[in-house]
């Protein structure tokens, strides 16, 4: 039977598509999508936490969880490095979501090539890897937000200043990129540290 915290890891699969699609929707979409993407941050924090109170972890967690991670981050950041930010020039997040996505293109085959090395014990997700998690999270969300708030201040008949939203999730993502290419360095590192198979 799927645990719980399994269950949770399939549920922001499932969200990454429609978080898309409801930001690409007129009218309420963004709003949406920001919610539901909200919802998949949450689930990342709980499938863990579960996993571990219950004592529900197992090898196929242990796959799932970081796949559904990339899955939200990467179709989250590609909407937004294509969508119009008027605020943040689309250079700019172009480039942090080209950081992004190839750090975790390329961890994911080190990982792999370790594993099948029979070094698993040094795969193992680090500070630095949460943090840069967490900040992605967060960067997305603020640039989500800025079209979900654009469409909701009027519904609410407040005008207020949202310029600065999207300048929060670029800083964020840029972050994220930092601490992303600082943990594959040391990642790096330690998979040539011994002799290659």
């Amino acid at each position: 039977m799927t645990s719980l915290p399994n269950l949770l890891s399939w549920l922001r699969i499932v969200l990454a598509p429609l978080v898309v699609l409801c930001f690409l929707l007129p009218g309420p979409g963004p709003l949406a999508a920001l919610l539901l993407f909200l919802l998949a941050a949450l689930s990342d924090y709980w499938d863990g936490r579960l996993a571990r109170t219950r004592r529900q972890t197992s090898a196929f967690g242990a796959f799932l969880d970081p796949v559904a991670d990339k899955i939200l981050v990467c179709a989250t950041l590609l909407l937004l490095a294509v969508d119009p930010q008027p605020e943040v020039p689309r250079l700019l997040l172009g480039l942090l979501a080209a950081a992004i996505i190839l750090r975790e293109l390329v961890q994911s085959a080190m990982r792999d090539w370790m594993a099948q090395a029979g070094r698993t014990s040094e795969v193992g997700v680090t500070g630095m890897s949460k943090s840069k998690t967490a900040a992605q999270l967060i960067g997305l969300s603020f640039l989500l937000g800025h079209d979900a708030l654009a469409w909701l201040m009027p519904q609410l008949g407040l005008m207020l200043p949202l310029g600065w939203i999207p300048w929060v999730g670029a800083v964020a993502l840029a972050v994220a990129a930092a601490l992303g290419l600082a943990s594959l360095a040391g990642f790096l590192r330690t998979a040539f540290s011994a002799p290659q198979a």
